[in-house]
């Protein structure tokens, strides 16, 4: 099962999409292949005027938040930096059987010829499980105060978030404005591609994958393996973005503090 993943930077809701094949989930621009059709999904999980609490790094980049540390079972870190997120509404969509609309897409000419290239520039892939998105978000900084989160009376601060498709920066009571509803985090299964003999041998590493096999030129003899491989883990997303387990564990852990209510710290999910 996928998990949530904090993007470190929100995303436009049109740059990443449900059943698409992206090679860089933290970049709009990357390299990727959005579907022909609408793939089937579950019931999307909506909760109208959304809050929540979302940790950052020193750099600005989103590191984890209340409400996918819950889903997760995994520490909520950071004392210090921290934000209050509100919005309109949220909504987390997932893929109804991922395995199945993957399997779909690698019968595709398309999809396959995508996945060749990407084998050839020795690109890792992804594939989009599930996205959870805000409508009109804001974001307010925030401190602890007496064991709850309360927006901080500091001046106005500017958070150095990296730009995403005109994305404006963060500060202490901005918007994300590229976008009207961006995508907050996301679920992602690893995808791996091999070119070559049919009589190659796979490593056991690949052993991970529920591969299949498809012939490219007959005359020579080769082939495409597509393999569907394991959910990305939120460790893994970090390291892609340059963000080490150090930095992030030297702020603390205040997922379980005793002060916390049922409801979350201070009433945030």
């Amino acid at each position: 099962m996928s998990r949530l993943l904090v993007l470190p930077t929100p995303l436009s809701s049109t740059s990443i999409t449900l059943g698409q094949l992206v090679t860089d989930p933290l970049y709009a621009v990357s390299a990727s292949l959005k579907p022909s059709t609408t793939p089937a999904y579950k019931e999307s999980h909506v909760q109208l005027k959304y809050e929540d609490t979302v940790a950052h790094d020193e750099y600005g980049r989103f590191t984890s938040t209340r409400f996918v540390s819950q889903l997760s079972g995994q520490p909520h870190y950071s004392h210090e930096n921290l934000l209050l997120l509100s919005a309109e509404e949220m909504s987390h969509t997932t893929l109804h059987k991922p395995a199945a609309v993957f399997n779909t897409l690698r019968q595709d000419s398309v999809t396959r010829s995508f996945l060749r290239k990407m084998a050839y520039q020795n690109k890792p892939v992804f594939f989009v499980t599930g996205v959870q998105t805000l409508k009109n978000p804001s974001f307010k900084r925030a401190v602890i105060e007496d064991g709850l989160v309360a927006e901080a009376k500091a001046p106005q601060f500017r958070l150095p978030v990296r730009r995403v498709d005109s994305a404006s920066s963060l500060d202490n009571s901005s918007h994300i404005k590229e976008a009207e509803e961006p995508v907050l985090a996301v679920e992602l299964l690893k995808v791996k591609c091999l070119f070559g003999a049919p009589s190659a041998p796979h490593s056991i590493a690949d052993l991970d994958y529920e591969w299949s096999y498809h012939t490219i030129d007959e005359g020579e003899g080769l082939q495409l393996s597509i393999g569907l491989g394991n959910p990305l883990q939120a460790t893994e997303l970090r390291a892609l973005a340059g963000i080490s387990s150090e930095e992030e564990n030297s702020e603390g852990d205040w997922s379980s503090s005793d002060s916390d209510s049922e409801d979350g710290i201070g009433g945030f999910y």
